[in-house]
């Protein structure tokens, strides 16, 4: 028994499989199209991901505007590098925002997230939360439909489902409070 393969090569007269140069240059040919297709694909991601990071501090600054006026937060912004699969490396903001010394992160962890579009943590000293951008009704496709939904944790035994709520204001506060208590 042989271990020739058919993967659709022409066979030539003595029954062997060959592929002729025509087929493997039509061959690469698909093959650089649909990488070409992946590249666009991919840096379509990673700009939705980068302007939705964005977007998402600046809601964040438009909130904590009357803080910040009375002095009782001062925010940050710094650069980091992400290594994502299919996008690659790139430059993203986190954000720190500092409470009489109390600092709290929200710093990105990618928009290759299984199940959503990105992952922001939000991390303090002694706790530490996540938010997810995801479609509305968690089948969005395209980024006017994206939301971003912080991940609650049930007071349940272990392998019970988490529930996922709108990050909007209120819940950023109370997200907040919980963090610096």
């Amino acid at each position: 028994m042989s271990n020739v393969y058919n993967l659709g090569y022409k066979n030539n007269k003595r029954g062997e499989l060959i592929m002729g140069i025509d087929d493997l240059s039509k061959f690469l040919d698909d093959k650089e199209q649909k990488a070409k297709a992946t590249d666009v694909a991919w840096g379509k991601r990673k700009s939705e991901w980068l302007t939705a990071v964005d977007n998402l501090y600046q809601m964040i600054e438009a909130w904590l505007k009357p803080l910040k006026d009375q002095g009782k937060v001062q925010t940050k912004h710094e650069k980091i590098t992400l290594r994502e699969e299919g996008i690659g490396a790139y430059e993203i903001k986190n954000m720190k925002l500092n409470f009489s010394g109390e600092i709290i992160t929200f710093e990105p962890l990618g928009a290759n997230i299984l199940g959503a579009r990105g992952r922001i943590d939000i991390k303090g000293n002694k706790k530490s939360f996540y938010i997810l951008l995801t479609g509305k009704d968690s089948d969005g496709t395209s980024p006017e439909d994206y939301v971003w939904k912080l991940a609650q944790t049930p007071k349940a035994p272990l392998g019970s489902r988490k529930t996922y709520l709108i990050f909007d204001e209120n819940l950023f506060t109370d997200t907040i409070k919980a963090i610096l208590s």
